[in-house]
């Protein structure tokens, strides 16, 4: 969705740029998160 707002050869330096990744690394920790416990609980990874 918001892909369209931002153009894809954004400036590195940009305040924006810096945003949307914080954004994205959220995004991908809440997403990571349940599959790891679950996988820590069937003892096929281990804890960090």
């Amino acid at each position: 969705v918001l892909f369209g707002l931002f153009a894809p050869d954004m400036p590195r330096l940009s305040a924006v740029y810096w945003f949307m990744m914080q954004i994205a690394m959220v995004a991908g920790s809440f997403t990571a998160y349940p599959m790891n416990w679950w996988l820590v609980q069937k003892g096929i990874k281990h804890a960090m």
